[in-house]
């Protein structure tokens, strides 16, 4: 009898053991996991985003929206030159230029989809005020619609809405 209390007592003894050493890994997890410290200024520097605050930046500007900051595109995308198959775009990314054709810039070996992710990666985003004017335009309708102010920005389409863009007008999708 003396040996049964004694094995049910060190039985509940243990028990108690693996649940606290449970529970203090699951706190010691979730501390780990704890939120991003905040980077905004870094990314204002460098047009990224922070996750801490859930805001990204560009051209100096703060975008409140993932899939907006996105359509910006402010970091472009490596690009083989001679792999392009436009005479005009092989030209401008041998020297930092613009193909009006594609409507796509080139800055240092990565290829910019907007002009103003172009004028940005040179350091003058000053140079297209109507692009800016659009972005702002564009930074109004994300409280509405996040994907209509994607699409503004990239004359895009945004199926939520059945809304196409084109220079920052809204029509009936196409």
């Amino acid at each position: 009898m003396k040996l049964q209390r004694t094995l049910l007592s060190l039985g509940i003894l243990l028990g108690m053991g693996v649940l606290l050493f449970t529970a203090w890994g699951s706190l010691a997890r979730r501390e780990a996991r704890a939120a991003p410290t905040c980077t905004c200024a870094l990314e204002r520097e460098r047009c990224g985003w922070c996750e801490a605050c859930g805001v990204g930046y560009v051209a100096d500007t703060r975008i409140p929206s993932r899939e907006l900051y996105d359509a910006l595109d402010a970091h472009g995308h490596d690009v083989d030159a001679a792999s392009l198959e436009c005479a005009s775009c092989r030209l401008a990314a041998r020297w930092d230029g613009y193909c009006e054709t594609h409507a796509r810039g080139f800055v240092g070996g990565r290829a910019y989809l907007s002009r103003l992710a172009y004028h940005v990666a040179l350091g003058e985003p000053e140079a297209v005020p109507e692009e800016l004017a659009l972005l702002a335009q564009a930074l109004q309708t994300v409280e509405r619609c996040e994907r209509c102010a994607a699409a503004m920005m990239v004359d895009g389409t945004c199926p939520r809405c059945r809304l196409s863009y084109e220079d920052g007008r809204a029509s009936p999708m196409r």
